[in-house]
């Protein structure tokens, strides 16, 4: 336990060296799809839907969207990667055109198709926890960080486990714990403070 600890702490060190940066923009495919649909029979399928997606041709990303998500239903399940990823496109959609509020269901059940098909401490899963906790404080602001903060923990856990305390991935979703438990307390006064808080809450990160 004692390892893992300095291990967790390590990690925020490297953080508080690589965060001074604002946080960036929203981010869109491949960071918030699943890495594991492209790797299925159903890749060739869903190639359509990304380079649709990748153009910004919005049309053709709803029309395969509703077209690919009944069939992906019938053939697959709701618990299986291919409808996830269908339903994660569904989110980043209508994110993109500017309906945060009403994309929020959509990532809430990517996140639990995922969880189904793969099993809690899948790399697919993480991304989904993450991607859901950058929509709801997007959506909802400071006022969403409660619930955000435990997608961005359970995140956390997983990529430490699979990846490491110094992955970019893992520093990635470390700073999004801190920025949620800075907005829960009407941020820190300064950097040097909040990075405090949030190392002295490590060990309840896992």
């Amino acid at each position: 336990m004692k390892a893992f600890v300095r291990a967790t702490l390590a990690t925020f060190a490297l953080f508080a060296l690589v965060s001074c940066s604002p946080r960036g923009d929203f981010p869109e495919y491949p960071d918030t799809t699943s890495h594991t649909a492209h790797n299925g029979p159903w890749a060739e399928a869903i190639a359509p839907l990304e380079a649709a997606y990748d153009r910004r041709d919005d049309v053709e990303v709803n029309r395969l969207v509703a077209q690919l998500g009944a069939e992906f239903r019938d053939v697959y399940g709701e618990d299986s990667v291919p409808y996830a990823e269908i339903t994660m496109y569904a989110a980043l959609q209508l994110y993109r055109e500017h309906r945060d509020e009403a994309s929020l269901p959509y990532f809430r059940d990517a996140l639990q198709h995922y969880r189904a098909a793969l099993g809690s401490e899948h790399q697919d899963v993480a991304v989904a926890l993450h991607t859901y906790g950058d929509a709801l404080i997007s959506a909802r602001g400071a006022s969403a960080a409660a619930e955000a903060e435990p997608l961005y923990r359970e995140a956390y856990t997983i990529r430490f486990s699979t990846l490491g305390a110094a992955d970019i991935q893992t520093l990635g979703v470390a700073e999004e714990v801190f920025d949620a438990m800075s907005m829960q307390v009407g941020g820190p006064n300064d950097q040097s403070q909040g990075r405090s808080q949030l190392v002295s809450a490590t060990r309840t990160l896992v």
